[in-house]
């Protein structure tokens, strides 16, 4: 099962809406991704938060078409994110794509990247679409095909501390036998695809890969 959460960053782009819950049989909104949900005509499966930032039409709006709703408190350690994440595991999710994760705060877009691997580790398939692309997490002896068009570009960034590549296939900056991407160098950022995949495994640790970016 494929679930989508819509969280309340940025306003995402009609087409990623479009083509990412297309293939989704849930949706969770936490709380402001609710009106993004429902300006682009998707009615969510769940709405889930604190409520306070979801607008009061859209919320009274869902409650009159019967989505129910998963209240929690304003104060509490969890984003609403994570409230979601869960909802998503706990459903049995095999596949998640978040939308609005993203908006200008820096510490915004890391709890994505955190609820990324948070997923990864439990064994489902995530992603992350918004700002300038798309991102996934991946952990240690996984591998990944890193698609797209030849010529575009993508990043592989270092998500833990001892990341070892165990090998990069198919990309302008080949990496073979082992290799380092320490947490305070730059080495995987803006590589290029050779062809339309790249292949990329992990010996060791958590990256996170962006494709999708501007070069």
């Amino acid at each position: 099962m494929r679930v989508a959460i819509l969280l309340g960053g940025e306003r995402p782009d009609a087409a990623d809406l479009q083509r990412e819950l297309a293939g989704c049989q849930r949706v969770i909104c936490a709380d402001h991704g609710a009106d993004w949900a429902l300006e682009a005509g998707y009615v969510p499966s769940l709405l889930l938060g604190d409520m306070d930032s979801v607008s009061p039409e859209t919320r009274a709006a869902l409650v009159g078409m019967g989505v129910p709703e998963a209240l929690s408190p304003v104060h509490k350690d969890e984003t609403d994110g994570q409230l979601a994440v869960d909802c998503a595991l706990e459903w049995g999710a095999g596949e998640v794509v978040l939308l609005g994760g993203f908006g200008g705060r820096y510490d915004h877009a890391l709890a994505t990247y955190s609820l990324l691997r948070r997923l990864a580790e439990a064994g489902v398939r995530a992603w992350a679409v918004g700002g300038d692309g798309r991102v996934e997490a991946l952990g240690p002896g996984r591998e990944m095909c890193i698609s797209g068009r030849p010529g575009e570009t993508f990043s592989v960034m270092p998500f833990s501390d001892g990341v070892v590549v165990e090998y990069l296939t198919g990309a302008e900056y080949p990496l073979q036998g082992g290799v380092p991407l320490p947490m305070d160098r730059t080495l995987g950022v803006s590589n290029v695809l050779a062809g339309v995949c790249a292949r990329l495994r992990l010996r060791s640790g958590w990256a996170l890969v962006f494709t999708g970016v501007r070069a």
